[in-house]
């Protein structure tokens, strides 16, 4: 496997202006049919703090260069306010913008948000359409996570080949684990079906979270599991689970071979799949995985250094892979220093690929933007 680093660019504007030290981070990027990508992400003091707002920027040069922030939503000034924790998009219609995202209501300034207390507070699901390339945004609609107790978005919605949109959900369930559902929408995302389980772990012993997905060229979605045990919070191996009826009914989610957290999958359009992976265990940084079969078996011993936290470069090298021991665990309480994080990626037109990602680089965190292209 061979990686080739075309450019490595700022997207959000706090890189370029740090307008008030503010933090950018969460990004998800779909790739329009009008050659354009959008990329959507948190803006706040801190990553995890009360005054989150949804912003979105374009490109129209393949990532080289960005159009100034919109603003999706902001709800600071509501009554009670309520702040963005994380979203996601695609495009719906050609040049239509579709948006997810969750808020707490409430939120205290100061107060961590993974804590149980905060756990208490609403936490509205929204979906929002954009048009003119998300010029206009469509006043919110509400996504219940019913039956399950409580849910949220991290990962973005997809357009089916139908039309229909699959919108995966985090959801909390009755064994007290985090899950992986999704509801669909066959109305342009306007009214929504009621949830359907992904991944969970009846037990309550694994948390299955943070799915993202992937169209396969033989229409399956792959979807790709972060994995972590609920006794200790020890991140395990990636898990991986294959759809054949549209993400409807899922096969039971197996180890993938590789230890990440948040990892995301991509079909490439001359065959086999990547995946990019927040790796945590030093040498840490953002790799990348291979799979010559669509994801049913990985490279394990052949992974890809991407982002290297302690240079702050893109660096696209072969790194030696090595068992991870993540014996620490912690996940909740660590989510607030990590300095790196949750890539999200897209094909382009030209058979380079796009990945977007938030990183610290001379103690500014925000979004950044990478073009590369993957040889297997």
């Amino acid at each position: 496997m061979n990686v080739e680093i075309l450019h490595d660019q700022p997207v959000s504007r706090n890189f370029l202006e740090t307008p008030g030290g503010l933090t950018c981070a969460f990004p998800q990027v779909t790739a329009m049919a009008n050659g354009d990508v959008a990329c959507l992400y948190r803006q706040g003091i801190t990553k995890h703090s009360h005054d989150g707002i949804l912003l979105l920027q374009t490109s129209s040069d393949r990532g080289a260069s960005w159009s100034e922030p919109g603003v999706v939503f902001d709800g600071r000034d509501s009554t009670p306010p309520e702040t963005v924790v994380s979203g996601g998009l695609c495009e719906g219609a050609p040049d239509t913008l579709f948006v997810t995202f969750f808020t707490l209501r409430d939120l205290k300034p100061g107060v961590y948000m993974f804590t149980d207390e905060v756990g208490q507070l609403e936490s509205p699901i929204y979906a929002t359409i954009g048009t003119d390339s998300g010029t206009t945004w469509s006043s919110p609609t509400t996504i219940s996570p019913d039956p399950f107790p409580r849910g949220g978005i991290t990962s973005k919605p997809h357009t089916l080949p139908g039309g229909e949109l699959f919108i995966p959900l985090e959801v909390s369930t009755e064994a007290g684990v985090a899950s992986t559902a999704a509801t669909f929408s066959s109305d342009g995302g306007r009214t929504f079906e009621t949830p359907l389980t992904c991944a969970d772990d009846p037990l309550g012993r694994l948390n299955l979270c943070d799915g993202r997905f992937a169209l396969l060229k033989d229409g399956r979605l792959l979807m790709l599991l972060w994995t972590f045990q609920q006794a200790d919070e020890k991140t395990v191996d990636v898990h991986r689970s294959f759809s054949d009826d549209q993400g409807r009914t899922w096969s039971e989610p197996q180890p993938t071979g590789f230890v990440g957290q948040v990892t995301v999958p991509l079909a490439l359009p001359s065959g086999g799949a990547i995946a990019l992976s927040n790796f945590r265990q030093l040498p840490d940084g953002i790799r990348l995985w291979a799979s010559p079969d669509d994801g049913e078996s990985w490279l394990t011993d052949q992974p890809v250094q991407m982002w290297d936290p302690r240079s702050e470069e893109m660096v696209g090298v072969p790194i030696a892979s090595e068992p991870a021991d993540d014996s620490d665990g912690g996940v909740w309480e660590a989510l607030g220093g990590f300095t790196f994080g949750t890539p999200d990626v897209v094909n382009l037109g030209d058979g380079s690929q796009l990945m977007v990602y938030y990183a610290t680089v001379d103690g500014i965190t925000g979004v950044r933007a990478c073009r590369f292209r993957v040889t297997l």
